[in-house]
């Protein structure tokens, strides 16, 4: 994810604005205003770094504390995988995350046996 003009990109893919909500418009005057969205998405990562999202008034603060916020980014994006029922998929996203190679590998193994038998997992 890069913080161009606030809105979520991948490096892989071309992302249209009109897809997404951004995570901040620009005011008159230059200034800018998170949307819920971005409060929401951002306020985590900002705060583990301990930047206050409130304190972010200018695409130029915002850049700098995202560059200030980006080692801890491995952490957010654990946090995020956690968030939810720890699936094969989601275990081996953690696994990546956390630069456990060894545990990778042998997920990856699991999953790709899976989908070669064509076993789905379901839940409520």
């Amino acid at each position: 994810m890069n913080p161009t003009n606030g809105i979520k990109q991948n490096s892989d893919t071309t992302v249209d604005a009109s897809e997404l909500e951004p995570w901040y418009v620009e005011k008159p005057g230059g200034d800018i205003e998170f949307t819920a969205e971005g409060l929401r998405s951002l306020r985590g990562h900002f705060g583990r770094a301990g930047i206050d999202i409130r304190g972010i008034a200018t695409e130029a603060q915002f850049r700098d504390a995202w560059r200030r916020a980006a080692p801890g980014l491995n952490d957010t994006l654990i946090a995020m995988a956690r968030n939810g029922n720890m699936t094969l998929e989601r275990r081996l996203l953690v696994a990546v995350a956390q630069g456990n190679a060894t545990l990778a590998d042998e997920l990856s193994t699991r999953l790709a046996q899976r989908q070669k038998i064509g076993l789905e997992c379901i839940y409520s």
